[in-house]
C-alpha cells in the first residue's frame, strides 16, 4: 500500500514539473475560485429555487454544489496528475459522426437551458434542425483546429457567451440578441458597466461542466483528424468552403425559408422561445440583409420623382428650428393611469395654445436611438433595415434633411452629450451634412444628473447657438440625461401612491425633471424676438 502511494506522490510530482500542467492547474484554480465567489455572493438564488425559498431547500442546494464541484475537482485532478500517459490518435469517420451529433445536442441544450424557461416545448423538428446546425458548427471547428480539444474548446465557448449574453440583453431591453448587434457592439459596451448583473445557477452549472469536459480532453490522448502538412491544409481548405457555404446557404439561397421559423415583430422574445434561440438567430440574420424591392428601379423612381412639382411655398420667412429627441421621453399614464405624489410632466400636459400634439410611434425597444434619428432625420423607414443604418452605412448616408435647409443659410449642429462614435454617429452626421457635432468632450463641466449630462445643459447649450449664429439655425439634439439604467443613486420628486418600485419612481422623477428643462427653454425661447419652431 505504501508504495503504491510513493508511486502516485512521484507521479504527481513529477507531472507538477512541466509548466504546461502548472499553467493549467492555476487556470482551474483561479477558474474555480471565481465560481465559488459568484455562488457566495449570490447566495440567495439558492432560494429562489429550492422549495419556495426554505432553509433546508437552500441547504440541499448548497450541498449539491458543494459535491458537484468537490466531484469536479477531484476528476480534474485525476486527469492533470493519474492519467498515464497521453497519445496522439486519429479520429476515425464514425468518431466524428458521433461527436458532431452530441456536440450538436450539447450546445442546443446550452443554449436552451440557460436562456429559455419554455425549452420542452419546443417542436421536435426545430430541435433536430438546431442540433445538425450545431454540429455543422463544430465540423467547422474541427476542420480548422484539426484538434478535438480545440474545437470543443472553442465551439463551447462561443456558444456559452452568446447564450450569456443573449440572457442579459434579453433581462436589460426585453429584445434577444441578434447577429446584427454585433455591429453596434462599440456602443453596448459604453453602457454595459451600468448595469448590475447576477449569474444565475444554470449558467454556473453549464460553466462548470465545460470546464469539466476540456480540462479532461487536454490532459488525455490528442484526438487529429489527420497528420501532415498538406492534410491538414486540405481538411482546412475543407473547413473554409464548409463555412463560406453554409453562410451563403443561410443568408441567400431560399431552403431556409422552408423552415417555417418566424420572427414575432412586436414581442421577438416569444419566437426564440417557440423556435428556439438558434433558429430565430439565423432568422433575423436572413432578415437583416436588405433585399430589393420586388418591381423597383431607378427608372421607376425618376418617373415618380418627375411627377413632383417643385417650387417654393409658404411664408419667406426663415425660422430656428429645434428638433429635440429627448431620451425614453414618454407619457405612461397614456398606457395606464395610476396615482402618484406629484404630476409628472405637468408644463408639457399644459402646452396647447400654438401646439401640435400627437402619439408618436418608433421602430425600437428598450435601445436602438440610433434608427430612430435615422427615421426622423431621413424620412425611411426602417421596415427595410434590422441593422443600425448609421453603423452599415457610414459615409454613404444621404444628407436627407439637412441638405435642404443648408441650402436655404441654415447653419446646423447635431447634438448628443455623450461617446461620438457610438452608433457611428461622428460618421454619419458628418456624413448627413451638419456643420458641428456637439458630444460629451463639449460638455465638460456641466451640469449633470446620475452619470449624464442633463437636459438643461443641452437646452442652454441650444439657446447658446441660436444667441452666437445671425443666421437661422437648425439644431438636432438627442439628450442622454434620462438612459436606464433606473437603479443609480438619485433623489426621487415622484413617488407611487399605490405601490412601491423604485426604478418606475426614478424613470418618472427623471421624466418631470426633463419636463421642468423644457419649461425653461420654452419660456427663454417666448421672449426672444426670433421665430422658433420646436419638435419635441
Amino acid at each position: 500500500m505504501n508504495r503504491e502511494v510513493q508511486k502516485i506522490m512521484t507521479q504527481i510530482r513529477r507531472r507538477w514539473k512541466k509548466r504546461k500542467i502548472k499553467v493549467i492547474t492555476i487556470m482551474l484554480a483561479l477558474i474555480w475560485l471565481a465560481v465559488i465567489v459568484v455562488l457566495l455572493s449570490n447566495w440567495r438564488m439558492f432560494g429562489r429555487t429550492a422549495n419556495g425559498g426554505s432553509v433546508k431547500g437552500i441547504v440541499q442546494w448548497m450541498l449539491l454544489w458543494i459535491f458537484g464541484i468537490a466531484g469536479a475537482v477531484l476528476w480534474q485532478f485525476y486527469c492533470l496528475f493519474l492519467r498515464k500517459n497521453r497519445k496522439i490518435k486519429r479520429l476515425g469517420v464514425g468518431s466524428i459522426v458521433t461527436l458532431a451529433i452530441a456536440m450538436g445536442t450539447g450546445m442546443f441544450w446550452i443554449m436552451e437551458w440557460i436562456y429559455n424557461p419554455q425549452m420542452f416545448t419546443i417542436p421536435y423538428q426545430f430541435v433536430a434542425l438546431s442540433i445538425c446546425v450545431s454540429a455543422v458548427v463544430f465540423l467547422i471547428y474541427l476542420l480548422l483546429c484539426n484538434s478535438l480539444r480545440l474545437a470543443v474548446l472553442l465551439c463551447s465557448a462561443m456558444y456559452f457567451i452568446w447564450t450569456i449574453a443573449s440572457y442579459f440583453v434579453y433581462e436589460f431591453r426585453g429584445l434577444p440578441l441578434q447577429i446584427v448587434d454585433l455591429l453596434d457592439i462599440g456602443t453596448a459596451t459604453t453602457v454595459a458597466g451600468d448595469y448590475e448583473y447576477s449569474m444565475t445557477l444554470h449558467m454556473l452549472i453549464v460553466g462548470v461542466i465545460i470546464i469539466s469536459i476540456v480540462t479532461s480532453l487536454y490532459t488525455g490522448n490528442k484526438y487529429k483528424l489527420v497528420k501532415g502538412k498538406k492534410a491538414k491544409i486540405l481538411i482546412r481548405a475543407a473547413g473554409i468552403i464548409l463555412l463560406v457555404g453554409g453562410i451563403r446557404y443561410i443568408g441567400w439561397s431560399d431552403q431556409p425559408d422552408s423552415w417555417n421559423v418566424v420572427l414575432n415583430g412586436n414581442r421577438p422574445g416569444d419566437s426564440f422561445y417557440n423556435y428556439g434561440m438558434q433558429m430565430c438567430v439565423i432568422r433575423g440574420a436572413r432578415d437583416s440583409i436588405v433585399k430589393e424591392p420586388e418591381g423597383y428601379s431607378v427608372e421607376e423612381l425618376q418617373q415618380v420623382s418627375d411627377g413632383i412639382e417643385s417650387g417654393n411655398t409658404g411664408s419667406a420667412e426663415k425660422p430656428n428650428i429645434i428638433a429635440i429627441m429627448d431620451e425614453t421621453f414618454a407619457d405612461l399614464t397614456w398606457i395606464r393611469d395610476f396615482p402618484v405624489s406629484d404630476e409628472i410632466m405637468p408644463f408639457y400636459n399644459s402646452l396647447t395654445e400654438n401646439t401640435i400634439k400627437g402619439k408618436l410611434l418608433v421602430p425600437v425597444l428598450g435601445g436602438g436611438t440610433g434608427k430612430t434619428e435615422f427615421e426622423f432625420l431621413t424620412g425611411t423607414s426602417m421596415r427595410m433595415f434590422n441593422s443600425t443604418p448609421y453603423v452599415v452605412l457610414g459615409e454613404k448616408l444621404d444628407a436627407a434633411m439637412v441638405e435642404p435647409l443648408e441650402s436655404q443659410g441654415y447653419k446646423t449642429t447635431a447634438i448628443h452629450p455623450f461617446i461620438p462614435t457610438n452608433y457611428n454617429r461622428e460618421v454619419a452626421y458628418e456624413a448627413m451634412g451638419f456643420d458641428r457635432f456637439l458630444s460629451l468632450d463639449d460638455f465638460q463641466g456641466e451640469r449633470m444628473v446620475r452619470d449624464f449630462i442633463s437636459d438643461e445643459a443641452c437646452f442652454d447649450r441650444i439657446e447658446e447657438i441660436i444667441k452666437e449664429e445671425e443666421d437661422p439655425v437648425f439644431t438636432f439634439c438627442v439628450t442622454v440625461q434620462n438612459h436606464s439604467p433606473y437603479t443609480k443613486e438619485y433623489e426621487n420628486s415622484i413617488e407611487l401612491l399605490e405601490y412601491t418600485d423604485s426604478q418606475v419612481e426614478q424613470y418618472m422623477s427623471l421624466i418631470h425633471e426633463s419636463d421642468r428643462a423644457l419649461q425653461k427653454l420654452i419660456e427663454d425661447l417666448e421672449k426672444s424676438d426670433e421665430p422658433t419652431v420646436v419638435v419635441f
